[in-house]
């Protein structure tokens, strides 16, 4: 009777067990969601700072450029980001050794990003294997100014100053069912972080250092850029929004610009192998895990010397770059006054 009795005791507990540890349907589910509301703004502001820095980091080149890459994460998330921009820059005439420049640009940046699958801890068998994703599309115009100074020999420095606005559209898309959940638990979380927009302003100053020194048939280049971003969220449709961010970019460029002896259309055609490195800091750093990325390209020029001291050089060519987790490539079409 006793042996019974331990029998039916565990029996019973196994079948409590099986009851408490198996996933629940959807209709039937009633649960406590435990919200921790430091950790989603800590995870909002982290997605808003990223898209904030996005747009000036990858396109800080005075050119029309279209780039497409892709991030593969330790966590077993990934990633891929799209890059737009469009620059109208005007030059005035050169004043002794100083040229004056506008530019006006437009430049725009999709971010998608499939986040890591939940867990077994989850309430509903529905949800198991699934994953969301996360896309932040940017769209951004800017007004930047400042003058070239060819302050010796082959030696010019260019600092300017930028203003921008941009538009960050962060959603969430393919929700799973404990994702719906909370949103009927908390209405306000759709607007907050699921689907959201801020409006930021961003102020930016920079300098580049350029030097040209001839060497056999061509001439070698190099280009050190430095440039800092402050953004600051002046309106927000969700109330995780209200952020500033911060990051700064430096830029190093060797070439090496050499003619092909071949012309185009009576034009002579030279070529510029390039190398470039690129660092990231604060939070884009921090956003995307990215500290460094490195560029491997080629460009094609055709000297254009009909305009003066407006245009003297096309240039069209892409390249391939590479840095922790995140690759890809970019295509874009240049000019040199």
């Amino acid at each position: 009777m006793r042996i019974q009795s331990i029998l039916f005791f565990f029996v019973l507990c196994f079948v409590l067990f099986s009851w408490i540890t198996s996933p629940a349907k959807a209709d039937d589910i009633i649960i406590n969601v435990d919200i921790d509301f430091a950790q989603l703004q800590k995870e909002a502001e982290l997605y808003f700072k990223l898209s904030s820095a996005l747009f000036s980091a990858f396109t800080s080149q005075p050119s029309l450029m279209q780039g497409s890459f892709t991030a593969k994460y330790d966590d077993g998330a990934d990633a891929s980001l799209e890059i737009f921009k469009l620059p109208i820059p005007v030059y005035f005439r050169k004043e002794h050794s100083l040229q004056p420049f506008i530019k006006l640009t437009y430049g725009y940046s999709e971010y998608t990003r499939v986040l890591e699958p939940w867990d077994s801890r989850i309430p509903f068998e529905e949800d198991f294997g699934k994953r969301e994703k996360v896309k932040i599309k940017t769209n951004s115009l800017g007004l930047r100014t400042g003058a070239k100074w060819k302050y010796a020999h082959n030696l010019s420095i260019e600092p300017s100053f930028g203003i921008a606005y941009t538009h960050v559209h962060h959603k969430q898309y393919a929700r799973m069912m404990i994702t719906d959940y909370i949103i009927q638990r908390h209405p306000s979380f759709h607007r907050d972080l699921y689907d959201t927009t801020v409006e930021l302003v961003t102020i930016s100053p920079g300098v580049t250092h350029s030097l040209d020194y001839p060497f056999g048939p061509g001439t070698i280049g190099f280009d050190a850029q430095f440039l800092t971003q402050y953004s600051k969220v002046f309106r927000s449709k969700g109330r995780y929004g209200q952020i500033t961010a911060n990051s700064s970019i430096t830029h190093l460029v060797v070439d090496y610009d050499f003619p092909l002896g071949r012309s185009f259309f009576n034009r002579e055609i030279s070529v510029k192998p390039f190398v470039g490195r690129t660092d990231y800091f604060g939070d884009l750093r921090a956003g995307m895990g990215l500290r460094t990325m490195y560029e491997y390209g080629l460009d094609f020029i055709v000297d254009i010397k009909d305009y003066g001291a407006y245009l003297s050089r096309l240039s069209f060519g892409g390249s391939y770059m590479k840095g922790y987790q995140l690759t890809g490539w970019k295509i874009g079409l240049g000019w040199e006054f």
